[in-house]
């Protein structure tokens, strides 16, 4: 991967290739790894949540606390 940007930043500087043209294929090539990607095989950890005494302020639902968040249902 490196190999192939230093390759692009060699062209870019020789005016074979455009910085535009650059950034074009790199959000082409991560737009079609992040496509590829299977969720199917991900698998979620069960957070441990813990209602505490408040309510979001956007929507007015009970706050809940996981070891990392707080936020109400619709945030977590």
């Amino acid at each position: 991967m490196t190999a192939l940007w230093h390759e692009k930043q060699q062209m870019i500087q020789g005016g074979e290739l455009t910085v535009d043209a650059f950034l074009d294929e790199l959000e082409q090539f991560i737009a079609e790894r992040v496509n590829n990607i299977d969720l199917g095989t991900i698998k979620s950890i069960p957070s441990q949540q813990s209602a505490i005494k408040a309510n979001c302020p956007m929507c007015g639902k009970a706050l809940f606390a996981t070891p990392k968040v707080v936020g109400c249902k619709v945030s977590l």
